[in-house]
């Protein structure tokens, strides 16, 4: 049997009182010590809040640099309206994309603005282009560390921005302005430039890029009647063409295509600017307008050059031999693969022109490639020289 239980003494049970009153007595404490912890922390938060709202408004009220002032008020006012902000403006230039304006911001010196044009240019139009604003910032500020391009671009969509040098001054002609040695030279920089920020971006292909453009043509009932009117032109065999242009290079090509150089593809005479420099020194080039940068093929961009420059072929022979010097002397076949991506690159000019409206010049150009598909002996040379 279990024992019985020893009733307790007075003693015992006033000890048990005094101690069951202490347990309660600090249960209370800690809910109270936790009610004044969480006031205290909503009251560093108050305060935390307080003093970053404080901070916001010094940064606010912060003085600016030019560019960031200008930026902050194009956002919304593209009419350079800038209230309270002493600005001048002068247009320099415009085409189908762009309007360029030259702004001067109170003392802090002079800025190019190119800002996109609001045109009729459908978006998927503008991305069969690649016309791409963060991408031409990307190759600009780019260009602009490694010495190629101007300094200091800043991008607030829609106008790319970049500080002007007063002496700059934009080529009328890349062939009589400045010696071809220096323009070879400075092109083979430009391509031999760090690119390790820019491969985010897509690696240009041409032939990938005309495709596209002969399928919107074709998409497009105004764009494809007036082409198939015009009197001299085979449009359908000149895409034949360039698809045969297309498999040659794809599988004879001089380079390695996995190799990936930074590649203007839009190296006209005017978007080249020279800085006189003292002691009679050969003046510096910087390069403007990287709206159709991109990784990509060399050649092509060489061929570009080429041909938006009107260079005649004893031109291209010195044009290319200045080019690789370094590399050696140049072969038939890199001649070949040059020559070929010349008539491409008149071919992409001519769906670009008829693309943006620009019809004229683009019934001009096509009319000027089908003497290339007619040309009986171009096929042979590039058959001998690339094929064979």
């Amino acid at each position: 049997m279990p024992e019985p239980t020893k009733p307790q003494s007075l003693r015992e049970k006033i000890a048990a009182l005094k101690r069951k009153v202490g347990e309660e007595t600090g249960s209370v404490k800690s809910k109270e010590e936790m009610q004044r912890a969480k006031a205290a922390n909503i009251k560093r938060q108050k305060q935390e809040r307080k003093e970053m709202a404080k901070a916001a408004d010094e940064e606010e009220k912060r003085p600016k640099a030019g560019w960031e002032v200008v930026a902050q008020k194009l956002k919304t006012v593209i009419e350079w309206e800038l209230q309270g902000i002493t600005v001048s403006k002068e247009q320099l230039r415009e085409d189908i994309h762009y309007a360029e304006w030259l702004v001067k911001v109170g003392t802090d010196g002079k800025f190019v603005a190119r800002i996109l044009r609001g045109t009729s240019l459908s978006n998927k139009v503008r991305a069969v282009l690649h016309l791409d604003q963060e991408r031409e910032f990307a190759f600009q500020s780019a260009a602009g560390r490694y010495g190629v391009g101007f300094v200091s671009p800043h991008f607030v969509p829609p106008i790319v921005m970049h500080r002007s040098l007063p002496e700059a001054v934009p080529l009328s002609s890349l062939e009589s302005d400045v010696p071809l040695r220096q323009t070879a030279l400075f092109i083979r920089r430009l391509h031999k430039m760090e690119h390790t920020g820019l491969t985010r971006f897509f690696k240009a292909n041409v032939f990938i890029e005309i495709q596209d453009m002969i399928a919107e043509i074709k998409n497009n009932s105004d764009l494809s009647k007036r082409v198939s009117e015009l009197e001299g032109v085979d449009f359908e065999k000149m895409t034949e063409v360039i698809g045969q242009f297309a498999e040659i290079l794809g599988n004879n090509h001089v380079d390695d295509l996995s190799k990936e150089y930074v590649c203007h593809n839009f190296l006209l005479g005017s978007h080249f600017h020279k800085v006189p420099q003292p002691g009679g020194a050969s003046p510096s080039l910087y390069l403007t307008n990287f709206q159709f940068a991109s990784l990509g093929d060399r050649y092509y961009d060489l061929a570009c050059c080429s041909y938006l420059n009107d260079f005649s072929d004893d031109t291209d022979t010195v044009f290319l031999k200045l080019y690789f010097e370094e590399e050696g002397l140049v072969k038939p076949r890199q001649t070949a693969c040059f020559r070929l991506l010349k008539r491409v690159s008149m071919f992409w000019s001519a769906l670009h022109s008829l693309l943006v409206g620009d019809v004229s010049k683009s019934e001009t150009q096509l009319r000027a490639f089908q003497q290339v598909v007619d040309d009986s002996d171009f096929a042979r040379y590039i058959g001998e020289e690339l094929i064979s």
